[in-house]
């Protein structure tokens, strides 16, 4: 059984969420680390995208429930995203972190859903200035919270676009103790991708 949300299920989620695209937000729905955005397509009808992170995001047909009262992290996306069109949906490079790129009257707004532990969503101007945090955190290499730069964590090789050369020297350099452990960390797969992958390839 699965039970992480791994940067290739990520890849795959995305490709195939692009219907999205053009949609306006409804209404926006959260509590603790759940958020639910609620879109109309044009000639579509209503669609419901739910974000639990850092493990999970789906299309979704019952809304579930929610505090009567919205938290403040609600009622700031509610202020500035409610009838946004949603004009973009991409992954960061191979990096468990989905962009949503929304475009409002006032202007455009980047909202990120980070499927990394302990996992946080971060909503940033046009200039990817954090606005908002579900999380205040800071961490060596990086500062989440309102005022900073959006920066992330890079691998140093993605998947998606791998190159021979470069996946022998990805496992020339890993000091992890075994194959599944160098593909499932260094490059993003995780455990069960990593273990199927050695599999088909036969080997040990």
């Amino acid at each position: 059984m699965k039970t992480q949300f791994s940067a290739l299920d990520l890849a795959c989620m995305i490709k195939e969420l692009q219907f999205l695209i053009g949609a306006k937000v409804d209404n926006i729905y959260h509590k603790e680390k759940e958020l639910l955005l609620q879109l109309h397509i044009p000639n579509q009808g209503k669609k419901q995208l739910r974000i639990i992170v850092p493990n999970l995001m789906y299309l979704t047909e019952h809304k579930g429930t929610y505090p009567e009262k919205p938290s403040g992290f609600c009622m700031f996306l509610r202020k500035h995203l409610l009838n946004a069109r949603l004009r973009a949906l991409q992954q960061k490079e191979f990096e468990r972190i989905a962009e949503f790129l929304f475009e409002t009257a006032e202007g455009k707004f980047l909202l990120y859903a980070e499927f990394f532990s302990p996992g946080n969503i971060v909503v940033c101007n046009s200039n990817n200035i954090i606005l908002l945090c579900l999380e205040v955190r800071e961490f060596s290499t990086r500062k989440m919270k309102s005022r900073e730069p959006y920066t992330y964590p890079h691998m140093k090789y993605n998947f998606l676009h791998i190159t021979e050369q470069q996946l022998h020297q990805c496992l020339q350099e890993s000091n992890k103790e075994s194959l599944v452990k160098t593909l499932a960390m260094d490059l993003g797969l995780g455990g069960v991708y990593a273990e199927e992958l050695c599999l088909s390839a036969q080997v040990d």
